[in-house]
């Protein structure tokens, strides 16, 4: 009777399964954020984003404001960080980072008529549909720290963050607000001067089939006041089709 050698048999099943579940963790995971390289910002650092800075002199315009509002003027400079575990003394309600090691922060309390701003684009493919519920998705969250002087509406830190499909030119999601603005949910802290803060703002966004090969953009802002003294900043992440982690 032919011998088998049981142990080597059982080692060798093993391995393949090991294999196996290597390859589609693999594949999991090089899907995760399919839409956005480095969304959320496990890399420790901005890579594969854009970066663009300069100084906020007013919003154009009179409320309400929107994209065409904001005016970035030459000078500044990047004021762009990634937040690990962090307390916020100016959004104390805020859990840093919001999702996995990183979030990003884009410009910060100091003031100086900064503006930070992120952008990307990518193309969405059937990498983004959640099997959950065949359906295609963008997903994002965000929350935004604005000092609060005061002033005219025009002059006041604000945060802008959008997402646009550039093959139809269609804007998709659009969130831009000043510091104070009414109809607006902010909490209030006072640490070295008034700060209004959002909570984390979690997008999802269901996307129709007809989007698959489009090119879309995303893109988040952050600026201080026009006036020099007052800062804005704003806490970006998990940008991807991936759920993000209840609250």
């Amino acid at each position: 009777m032919k011998r088998t050698n049981e142990p080597d048999k059982y080692r060798k099943k093993i391995k393949r399964n090991l294999l196996a579940s290597s390859i589609a963790l693999a594949l999991v995971s090089s899907n995760s954020w399919a839409i956005f390289q480095n969304g959320d910002f496990e890399n420790g650092d901005f890579s594969h984003w854009e970066k663009e800075h300069g100084l906020n002199y007013r919003l154009k315009g009179n409320p309400p404001f929107t994209a065409d509002s904001v005016q970035i003027s030459n000078g500044g400079s990047f004021i762009l960080n990634v937040v690990s575990n962090s307390f916020d003394p100016r959004a104390p309600h805020l859990v840093l980072p919001r999702q996995g090691n990183f979030t990003a922060k884009l410009n910060d309390e100091i003031g100086g008529r900064h503006i930070n701003q992120i952008s990307q684009k990518d193309v969405i493919t059937e990498d983004d549909r959640d099997p959950s519920d065949g359906k295609l998705h963008i997903r994002f969250t965000y929350a935004a720290v604005l000092n609060d002087p005061n002033h005219a509406s025009y002059q006041q830190p604000y945060f802008h963050v959008q997402l646009k499909d550039l093959t139809t030119a269609e804007i998709l999601y659009d969130d831009i607000a000043y510091s104070n603005q009414p109809g607006r949910l902010f909490y209030t802290t006072n640490f070295n001067g008034t700060w209004r803060s959002t909570p984390f703002i979690d997008v999802d966004m269901i996307v129709p089939d007809s989007l698959i090969g489009h090119e879309l953009e995303v893109r988040a802002l952050a600026a201080d006041c026009s006036q020099n003294a007052h800062g804005g900043y704003v806490y970006v992440d998990a940008f991807g089709a991936n759920k993000i982690k209840p609250q």
